[in-house]
C-alpha cells in the first residue's frame, strides 16, 4: 500500500515539474528531461550526506542540529543567485 502511495505522489510531482518547466521555461525544450536525469546524482548526494551525518553524530560531542544550522547559514548568495560557501 505504501509503495503505491509513493508512486502516486512521485507521478504527481513529476507532472507538476513538467508543467512548471513548460510554463516557466518554454524556450528550453529539454529542461524537464535534463532535470530528471539529475535525480540519481541528487539521491546519491543525499544518501552520502545522511551517512556522514549519522557517523558524525556517533563521534561528535556537540549538538548536530546547531552545526547543520550554522552550515546552512554560512552559505552566501551572489548577485546572480548562485550560492558559494
Amino acid at each position: 500500500m505504501r509503495a503505491l502511495q509513493v508512486d502516486v505522489l512521485r507521478e504527481k510531482m513529476f507532472s507538476c515539474l513538467d508543467e512548471y518547466c513548460r510554463r516557466s521555461h518554454s524556450s528550453e525544450e529539454g529542461r524537464f528531461a535534463s532535470l530528471l536525469l539529475r535525480l540519481p546524482a541528487l539521491r546519491s548526494i543525499s544518501l552520502k550526506s545522511f551517512e556522514h551525518l549519522f557517523f558524525f553524530h556517533l563521534v561528535a560531542e556537540g549538538n548536530i542540529s546547531v552545526l547543520i544550522r550554522d552550515a546552512l547559514r554560512s552559505h552566501v548568495t551572489t548577485m546572480d543567485g548562485t550560492r558559494i560557501m
